[in-house]
């Protein structure tokens, strides 16, 4: 069995897991090419690997919220940002 993770903003999946039987709770997995994920605090910065965080997509899938100003204002974060991890 294969899990697919992909938030409503994400226009497919971002994540797959194939999971054993029984394997409970589902883990999202790993990054499905090219999308990109990163885990930030709640002052959106990196934090260690095992630590919680919120989990931040990025990619050509990702939808940023429908066109709706609200839902980018409310649940997105600048494309700016993004670049600051990745460079």
């Amino acid at each position: 069995m294969v899990n697919l993770y992909g938030p409503t903003e994400d226009t497919t999946y971002s994540t797959h897991a194939h999971l054993a039987p029984g394997e409970m709770p589902p883990p999202i997995g790993v990054l499905l090419p090219p999308e990109r994920g990163y885990v930030l605090d709640r002052a959106l910065r990196r934090g260690p690997v095992g630590v919680w965080g919120g989990l931040y997509l990025a990619g050509s899938s990702t939808n940023p919220g429908g066109g709706v100003p609200t839902v980018i204002a409310s649940g997105m974060i600048a494309a700016a940002l993004v670049q600051r991890y990745e460079n």
